[in-house]
């Protein structure tokens, strides 16, 4: 049964209207993560100089950081496609790269609807979305349609362990929200599932993991990240908790297990 976290209704009314809870999940990560392992946007980058001339639809764009961040690295001719079901992530988007010097096309999409002809694109990326949309099959599906004969497909996800002790505290501090049901959403595309949904559309799938588990000293960026997630919260509670846990060990455990599939489009 698809949870509320995989209607696109409340996706982009509700949960991502906006990137403030992206933001808060991503502030922790980016403090506290020491991981020199590769990344979807490094091993796509990394090979730019072999595809000079490119179509790239990234489905599911967020506030476009990504493309933000790393503006310098994308070839001058190629032409990059943000998609996302929230209007109010494209129009982060579009704000964010307005003064990139870089001409972007924006569209509000479903991933198992993208509005372009069949093999327009020579790159779909989906950046830990596809365990948010209620059928993978379908999007995959869509995804094949879209990319051209030899185009190449890379999707970044999460493993079932991934923030597994702030599962705990959502299980223990929300009751309303079940850390079994996340875990349930996540399984229809994780690091553990992902290859054999991916094999069903491709015949080339590769598999990149990246794993470490995180210090976190700062008992307000563990809260936060808690409080981005689904649901209602005791927060004084939690609170309580974190902050006794942080004082009495000098820090909260985090582990970060994640990675990306790259799959090859033969039709």
């Amino acid at each position: 049964m698809s949870s509320r976290m995989q209607s696109p209704e409340y996706l982009r009314t509700v949960h991502y209207r906006d990137s403030s809870r992206l933001n808060a999940r991503a502030a922790l990560w980016k403090r506290y993560s020491t991981s020199k392992g590769i990344n979807a946007a490094n091993w796509l980058f990394e090979r730019a100089s072999d595809m000079p001339n490119a179509d790239l639809l990234d489905v599911g764009c967020g506030d476009g950081r990504l493309w933000a961040d790393n503006v310098e690295r994308i070839p001058a001719r190629w032409n990059v496609t943000l998609s996302d079901v929230s209007a109010g992530m494209i129009k982060e988007s579009r704000s964010n790269l307005e003064d990139s010097g870089r001409l972007f096309s924006f569209l509000v999409a479903e991933a198992a609807s993208i509005p372009t002809g069949d093999s327009s694109f020579d790159v779909v990326m989906a950046n830990y979305m596809l365990y948010h949309v209620p059928d993978v099959d379908a999007a995959l599906a869509e995804i094949k349609r879209v990319l051209r004969s030899g185009g190449t497909f890379i999707a970044s996800t999460n493993s079932t362990d991934h923030i597994k002790e702030v599962r705990d505290l959502q299980q223990r501090f929300g009751p309303d929200v079940s850390a079994a049901g996340s875990i349930g959403r996540l399984s229809s595309f994780s690091m553990e599932s992902g290859q054999a949904a991916l094999q069903r559309h491709f015949n080339d799938v590769k598999k990149f993991n990246d794993e470490e588990v995180l210090s976190v000293d700062d008992a307000e960026a563990v809260i936060s990240y808690v409080l981005s997630l689904d649901g209602e919260f005791d927060e004084p509670s939690l609170r309580q908790f974190v902050e006794q846990k942080v004082g009495a060990d000098g820090s909260f455990p985090i582990t970060r297990s994640t990675g990306f599939f790259v799959a090859r489009n033969s039709k």
